[in-house]
């Protein structure tokens, strides 16, 4: 009996040091790269191999950063609904919607990732993919159909950017086969319909399987190439202490800068926000926007995503530091300023408002770091904002109907291509501007300041003495 204690004891204490071992050899912060394919699918390649009509193609690529937790795809595995969409049709709403919901709720994924433009001919390449990666969600899984083809694709499955609590500064996929989803029975590029019943695990394709592929000899050359670089490399410090800013919001929303489509009554919504953990974002390009963005994008309401925010102070490891609302601003050309503090451990800061009135856009920023690369606080930052669209509202105009957007789609910008009233016009100008500056004994602060969660925390901790009393 003795035995067996001193052994589970060893065993615990061989796991603990385990754990921590594995958890000091994270990378640290939040690490950028621009992803690159090149495409090497022709008759030159892969004799024999390619469609008899038509070119062959890839469908844009689409995928997510993530934690170990999450499996986009993989062999052996059963392909979801969104994957098989993607395989099938290259349409990729659905594996959108799943990422989506992963990000949202389980918190397995970090951001999604998403080819702009269209399909990419066999033996061409795309360049400047974002791709943002994490401590906690440092793999990256992608996929893109094999056009035309019954569900055949190509991809990358849990890339790990992180080597040994180091960022690679660059990373080659070179090997990248044929993959059967195994949703579809058909064996030749242009074959018809045949589902898969019951459905198969997804597999690699080889010259023994009776594909087009199998008249090819050997093994089957790899179809393309996935090129990860990193950019804008850091060497990164911990800021020391607690530090106080000036925010100060700057609308520049007239119509002489913003003169198509101008309303009668332009304004901004009370600009809302938090100092937080550099792994939290309540609100970033390419991901779908939450019920309080949402909120505040359609109509200015931040209540919601207050209650939001204030889950992740607490119950979700405390990512938030703390939570601030600007006061009301009665036009789009005046100036607000609010006091914000930003710590070692919750040094980027990140705050949205609503255009108004608009169907569901807002300026904003996300994860603004406060903390140089030398572990010195910043001294002063500003930033131009555009308009962003939070994907939740198709109207057109600054005063169109509601017409919500069916799936909901990612928060994106808006430019001179998007299909709203600022179409064609050129270099849209910014509708606001933020700056941070940091607060000494000489640069006191302006009014307006409002941090929502101290004043929150006082009023329930009155209300809280004054039930106590009550039934003493």
């Amino acid at each position: 009996m003795k035995m067996r204690v001193r052994v589970g004891f060893f065993l615990l204490a061989f796991l603990g040091f385990f754990s921590a071992f594995s958890s000091a050899l994270k990378c640290p912060g939040v690490a950028h790269y621009k992803l690159s394919f090149y495409g090497k699918w022709s008759n030159m390649t892969h004799p024999n191999a390619v469609p008899t009509k038509g070119f062959p193609m890839f469908s844009p690529w689409v995928g997510a950063s993530h934690s170990a937790d999450y499996s986009m795809w993989k062999p052996g595995m059963m392909a979801s609904k969104g994957v098989q969409q993607v395989a099938e049709t290259g349409n990729s709403s659905l594996l959108r919607d799943e990422i989506m919901m992963r990000m949202m709720y389980n918190k397995t994924v970090w951001k999604l990732i998403q080819q702009q433009g269209g399909p990419i001919n066999g033996t061409d390449k795309v360049e400047g993919i974002d791709v943002e990666v994490t401590a906690d969600y440092p793999y990256v899984s992608l996929i893109s159909m094999i056009f035309p083809s019954p569900d055949w694709f190509i991809g990358g499955d849990s890339i790990n950017l992180c080597n040994n609590g180091n960022w690679r500064d660059n990373w080659n996929v070179a090997m990248l086969p044929p993959w059967d989803a195994g949703t579809d029975s058909g064996t030749t590029f242009t074959a018809d319909d045949v589902e898969t019943s019951p459905q198969g695990n997804i597999a690699v394709i080889n010259t023994m399987m009776n594909t087009s592929f199998m008249n090819l000899q050997g093994d089957i050359p790899t179809m393309g190439m996935l090129m990860f670089q990193r950019v804008n490399k850091p060497t990164q410090y911990m800021c020391s202490g607690e530090q106080k800013y000036m925010l100060k919001f700057e609308g520049m929303w007239t119509e002489q800068r913003q003169p198509m489509g101008y309303p009668s009554n332009p304004r901004f919504s009370p600009l809302i926000g938090c100092t937080h953990m550099y792994n939290y974002r309540f609100w970033s390009p390419m991901t779908m926007a939450s019920k309080g963005v949402q909120m505040v994008a359609e109509t200015g309401n931040y209540s919601t995503l207050y209650y939001e925010l204030k889950n992740f102070m607490g119950k979700y490891q405390g990512y938030i530091h703390m939570i601030y609302k600007a006061d009301e601003m009665s036009g789009a050309a005046e100036t607000t300023t609010m006091m914000i503090t930003a710590s070692d451990k919750y040094s980027q800061a990140s705050f949205i408002a609503m255009i108004a009135p608009s169907p569901d856009w807002f300026v904003g920023v996300h994860g603004v770091e406060l903390c140089g690369s030398d572990g010195k606080w910043k001294e002063s930052m500003s930033m131009y904002l555009p308009a962003w669209d939070a994907g939740t509202d198709s109207g057109m105009n600054f005063t169109s109907e509601n017409a919500p957007t069916l799936p909901q789609d990612v928060v994106t910008v808006i430019t001179k291509d998007s299909e709203t009233v600022l179409k064609g016009m050129n270099d849209i100008p910014a509708f606001a501007k933020i700056t941070f500056t940091k607060y000494t004994a000489t640069n006191p602060p302006g009014s307006g300041a409002q941090g929502i969660s101290a004043a929150v925390g006082t009023l329930l901790s009155v209300a809280f003495l004054a039930v106590i009393c009550f039934l003493s």
